[in-house]
């Protein structure tokens, strides 16, 4: 019991450490932060929902973000009695949406325990406290990261042979949130299937039941919030697959998520995931391999982002901790080789949290559209009467509507408006994107904002070998004639 209390109090302790060191959202989970807040705050006013003006490439579904306003409501109401700010609530969501997730993978990791080991479970958790990606990407409003609220569940009841529950959990994962699961869970079922897990009228049965309860709550949910019939997953497939237009973001080599995304996820507890490979139960082989053919059928899209692949990071951190159980048995009667094997383990798990404080310091400063808002707030008087323009970086790198504090100015997020738009000269203050040199006749710079550049490497001095780099990103700006400008 104690055992249990102090792993989820770390895993809880980590989702807030990530929060708090990066606070803001970027432009992929800009969809689900707005509608979070529109949820807490606009309730059943939907006309006054951010996605009324900006809808975005294609429409996202609301019911994750209906499911962590719920739970939040509660805490955000408490919060405000305390007289705390939108800011604050930007914080609330995000941690119980992180919270949501660590449950997820608890029920993940008691059945790797009741599979394979509590040892590897052991092991498991605290390879994944250590890392960076899981644990951050666990609190970030991305459409990935709802799915991961159910996909962790459904992996776990698959490995307890519990088929039924993992054929409803994915039908609702892949029809609601990201259709590109059934590449993950296809395998999954059909190897059930060749097993004798389950039969095949009652996979049928199961997996159109389940299919059609998922189609009709995600529409019949969607449609209100969008004014129309819809089947938002539905449109998002179509933009991917059949369009391709997904290219549009930007295109990277077929190989890139194995060279690339998971040696950054799994860091320095990589070379074990094969090690785990010679000592896998059937059922979990099963599962490995189907992760890996995942990953394998997602590279054919030629746009990747790591976010896309999170799902697999669970599955290969298990293998790696069988990996390294198997090296500790091997060497515990060997007094000297077994000390030295737990120091060495030690010094990765140590090494891990070196990588991802070093990581976390990075992402600290990739955001700098939040920083732009929250200090506007700082600088102009808040009885003023103010209207601020923020431009399209702006709003991409961390401006959302929890960070509107001041219910008497007014923010404006309209596109296409560039110095000769007579419509930008109308606001008292603007956001912008570097270099503002063409406002200097017409404004005042009244704070700069830096953001993460790049990295460099100085290889003549030990102490300050990775220096991170900040330029310039955005300028806060006033008008020089504000008192001119009517406020409306």
């Amino acid at each position: 019991m104690a055992t249990s209390i102090w792993r989820s109090g770390s895993f809880f302790t980590i989702v807030v450490m990530h929060v708090v060191i990066c606070p803001y959202t970027k432009v992929e989970e800009s969809f689900n932060i707005q509608a979070i807040h529109d949820v807490l705050y606009s309730k059943w006013n939907i006309e006054e929902y951010d996605h009324k003006n900006f809808p975005g490439v294609v429409p996202r579904t609301f019911i994750g973000a209906l499911v962590v306003g719920l739970v939040s409501s509660p805490i955000n109401a408490a919060s405000s009695l305390f007289k705390a700010n939108k800011d604050t609530s930007q914080y609330i969501v995000r941690i119980i949406l992180g919270c949501l997730v660590m449950m997820s993978f608890a029920i993940y990791r008691r059945a790797v325990a009741k599979v394979l080991s509590h040892s590897v479970a052991n092991l498991l958790a605290m390879i994944t406290l250590t890392q960076f990606h899981f644990m951050f990407y666990s609190s970030r409003t991305l459409p990935n990261t709802f799915a991961l609220m159910l996909v962790l569940p459904a992996l776990g009841f698959w490995l307890e042979n519990k088929v039924r529950k993992f054929i409803w959990l994915s039908a609702f994962t892949a029809v609601i949130f990201r259709a590109e699961l059934c590449l993950l869970v296809g395998p999954l079922l059909l190897l059930s299937l060749s097993s004798r897990r389950v039969g095949l009228v009652t996979a049928i049965k199961h997996a159109v039941l389940s299919g059609i309860a998922a189609l009709a709550f995600t529409i019949s949910i969607d449609s209100i919030f969008w004014g129309q019939l819809l089947w938002p997953e539905g449109v998002v497939l179509y933009y991917n697959t059949v369009l391709n237009k997904s290219s549009n973001w930007g295109t990277l080599p077929f190989l890139w998520y194995f060279y690339s995304a998971i040696p950054r996820c799994l860091l320095l507890f990589l070379p074990f995931v094969p090690l785990g490979i010679t000592s896998m139960s059937k059922n979990f082989v099963g599962l490995f391999v189907s992760t890996l053919l995942f990953v394998f059928l997602y590279s054919f899209l030629p746009h990747k982002e790591l976010r896309f692949i999170i799902y697999a990071i669970p599955v290969l951190n298990t293998s790696a901790a069988i990996g390294i159980l198997q090296i500790l048995l091997w060497v515990r009667k060997r007094n000297v080789v077994s000390k030295l094997m737990y120091i060495m383990v030690a010094g990765l798990l140590f090494g891990n949290i070196v990588a991802t404080g070093f990581l976390s310091y990075v992402s600290h400063h990739n955001y700098p559209g939040g920083v732009a808002l929250s200090k506007l707030h700082q600088v102009v008087e808040t009885t003023r009467n103010v209207s601020v323009h923020i431009d399209n970086f702006a709003a991409q790198t961390g401006v959302t509507r929890f960070g509107e504090l001041n219910s008497n100015w007014r923010y404006s997020k309209e596109e296409h408006l560039d110095v000769q738009s007579p419509k930008l000269h109308t606001f008292t203050h603007l956001i912008r994107e570097t270099p503002c040199s063409a406002f200097s006749h017409t404004h005042s710079t009244i704070s700069m904002i830096k953001g993460f550049h790049r990295i460099n490497l100085d290889f003549r001095s030990l102490r300050n070998f990775i220096q991170i780099d900040t330029v310039e990103k955005l300028c806060l700006l006033e008008r020089k004639d504000i008192s001119k400008i009517n406020i409306t």
